[in-house]
């Protein structure tokens, strides 16, 4: 259910994922810098995070800013027509693409 504690908790969780990479990515790109050790694992956990989002946000019964909506299909179908395409753009490493050789 959207706006639940565990969803609060979750979107805490994404903030922070997300506030890691606007910070990280440019730092890597233009500092050439190597991903190893802590930062390693904070990468790979923050990859991680983007793509549980997948599966919770096609879960939250939200279809319009102020409808809710708990039909499971009706969910799904709205997930996939609007957000899934940003999501997994979100799960790709653009870092990784990005670093010079």
């Amino acid at each position: 259910m959207p706006f639940s504690k565990l969803f609060y908790i979750w979107n805490v969780i994404l903030i922070i994922s997300i506030t890691y990479d606007t910070f990280m990515v440019p730092f890597s790109i233009a500092l050439n810098f190597d991903y190893y050790g802590i930062f390693f694992v904070i990468d790979v956990f923050a990859i991680l995070t983007y793509m549980g989002d997948i599966y919770v946000r096609s879960k939250t019964a939200i279809t319009q800013p102020i409808t809710y909506c708990l039909d499971p299909k009706e969910v799904m179908r709205y997930y996939i027509n609007y957000w899934l395409v940003f999501d997994l753009l979100a799960c790709l490493p653009f870092e990784y693409f990005l670093m010079p050789l």
